[in-house]
């Protein structure tokens, strides 16, 4: 249930950045994973097969564990995947699979994210860019939407397995209870949801 959530979440912020960093010009019917099992920070694969519903799909996946990370390190790894979505639809010159070439470095520097072309995923936030506003106004104004945490108890923290205790409160009345980590917890008084303490 809280990877459907996540994907839920992550849409809306995939919505905010459409509007915002690409004009709403991206597909808005996209499928948006968070993943512990990549072996790269994202990946946007486009026109994958759905059996079922005997139609094709584009996909955006995220690292899980780069929610640990600080919220504009991230938001800049999906930002880089919707660059990729953005050149499959709109671009002139579409490179081969994950190849950077100018004119996705010029998009990339167009909104705020600085990268040199080729295969590296190196990357930097360019302070004064619109990347940066617009993700501020997000941390600023948005923050329930970027609350996401990693689903797998081993991704957020080994020392879980110690039998570490964690603490989890109450946003409202600040009741708290002690327990093992990856619990979902309602509170007794207000009936809200208790989150993880830090």
């Amino acid at each position: 249930m809280k990877g459907v959530y996540q994907s839920m979440e992550l849409n809306k912020i995939y919505i905010y950045l459409n509007r915002y960093l690409f004009e709403n010009k991206l597909e808005d019917d996209i499928v948006l994973v968070l993943s512990y099992k990549l072996k790269t920070e994202g990946l946007f694969l486009h026109d994958k097969w759905d059996g079922s519903e005997q139609k094709t799909y584009h996909e955006i996946s995220i690292d899980e564990n780069l929610l640990n990370e600080n919220q504009e390190y991230w938001l800049a790894v999906l930002v880089h995947q919707m660059v990729h979505l953005w050149q499959y639809m709109h671009g002139r010159n579409k490179p081969p699979k994950h190849y950077h070439n100018e004119e996705f470095v010029n998009k990339m520097e167009g909104i705020g994210l600085k990268i040199n072309s080729g295969y590296s995923n190196e990357q930097s936030i360019n302070t004064d860019g619109e990347f940066q506003q617009v993700v501020q106004k997000l941390i600023d104004n948005e923050k329930e939407l970027l609350l996401l945490k990693p689903r797998n108890a081993q991704v957020q923290l080994a020392t879980s397995k110690n039998g570490k205790k964690f603490k989890y409160s109450c946003p409202d009345c600040n009741v708290s209870v002690w327990g093992k980590f990856g619990l979902s917890i309602d509170c007794g008084v207000c009936k809200k949801s208790m989150e993880l303490q830090e």
